[in-house]
């Protein structure tokens, strides 16, 4: 007796031309992106603005760039905006922006010029917290000091 555990069907299956083509369609965008995925992404065009945002995290260096740039590309305002960078090790407690602050301070950015932006106390939600200070309506913001 049979079973019929297996039953005999008509299969397609691509032809040499057929089986060329797939993978064209799938090495082609795949090469180019370990090619030319990084240029398409960091693409920088610079748009007239009069503020510049600051991570107070990125450092000594990278805020010491952030002042070159603010000199260089002429903004008006430079935003230091960052949380708390304490912890249980750690006596300074100070946070990232008021650091921030104090390192434009020390690399010539005048003091009228700089705005702090500490983020709130929080465990979770950091980015979102500082994006929601650094973008008050005006510089009077209750949460928005100047050093």
């Amino acid at each position: 007796m049979w079973l019929r555990l297996v039953q005999r069907r008509t299969v397609w299956c691509p032809t040499w031309w057929g089986s060329l083509c797939m993978i064209v369609l799938l090495v082609v965008p795949v090469a180019w992106w370990c090619t030319s995925g990084e240029s398409f992404l960091s693409l920088t065009r610079r748009l007239p603005t009069e503020v510049l945002v600051v991570e107070g995290w990125i450092g000594r260096d990278g805020v010491r760039a952030a002042g070159q740039g603010f000199e260089q590309h002429g903004y008006q305002y430079v935003v230091a905006a960052g949380g708390s960078n304490f912890d249980s090790w750690n006596e300074d407690r100070s946070c990232y922006a008021e650091m921030a602050g104090r390192e434009l301070l020390k690399w010539g950015v005048s003091a009228d010029r700089i705005i702090l932006a500490p983020a709130k106390e929080t465990e979770s939600q950091r980015t979102y917290e500082c994006g929601s200070n650094s973008s008050g309506e005006s510089p009077s913001h209750d949460s928005v000091q100047r050093p």
